[in-house]
């Protein structure tokens, strides 16, 4: 930096100069990459026994949508992938009355991708033949519930589930129990859960499991 007199306002007099050092060694170099926008608004637009369809809005520079799903509480990169370039998708060859959940993220460029948004849980219907020949009849009420939910279950005098588990959002286990009554009714204090779907899991001695969602409002 050059100064001298014929600049104003250094005319004439004596200055003091100071330097000082802001920010970093290292100028930041400006991106070349997109900004790659994650898609909005995931949802199941329907299910059936062994199929769901999910939809979502667009994001801007999006040329292709990864979508990524598995049962629930499964791990990103573990999961199967669809690559669609529409805003909606139908997942098919999935298990009766499972739970699942999906992710999407935006694909911009071969090297520029969104974070991913999810997940979506849903179950798939029940086969109506299977869950007669288990002799189970299971409710799970009120739903929506509020600071209690009730799982009821019919065993046809066999033995109780194996265990009841609910996953919150997440797919974190926020309850487990074991039934104790062949036939009956099982309470859960729901009162400390935040608003927001659950899935509940019963899982029989054989190892069969129903699935349901459930929302706690409050």
């Amino acid at each position: 930096i050059t100064f001298n007199d014929s600049t104003s306002p250094f005319v004439g007099g004596s200055y003091d100069v100071f330097i000082a050092k802001w920010g970093t060694d290292t100028c930041p170099q400006p991106s070349t990459g997109i900004n790659c926008e994650s898609p909005h608004s995931l949802s199941v637009l329907s299910t059936s026994q062994n199929a769901a369809t999910l939809t979502w809005n667009k994001s801007v520079n999006a040329t292709s949508y990864i979508v990524e799903w598995g049962t629930t509480g499964f791990n990103i990169g573990s999961g199967d992938t669809i690559i669609t370039n529409d805003t909606s998708v139908t997942i098919n060859n999935l298990i009766s009355n499972t739970g699942y959940e999906a992710y999407v993220n935006s694909v911009c460029s071969s090297s520029d991708s969104s974070s991913h948004i999810g997940p979506e849980h849903f179950v798939t219907s029940p086969n109506s033949l299977a869950l007669k020949a288990k002799g189970t009849e299971l409710k799970i009420y009120p739903n929506p519930a509020n600071n209690q939910l009730y799982v009821n279950y019919s065993n046809d005098g066999q033995k109780p589930p194996k265990e009841v588990v609910i996953y919150n959002a997440t797919g974190s286990v926020v309850y487990r129990g074991v039934p104790q009554n062949s036939t009956g009714t099982l309470k859960v204090n729901t009162s400390n859960w935040p608003v927001g779907m659950y899935v509940v899991h019963v899982v029989s001695k054989t190892d069969y499991t129903q699935v349901r969602k459930v929302t706690i409002t409050r």
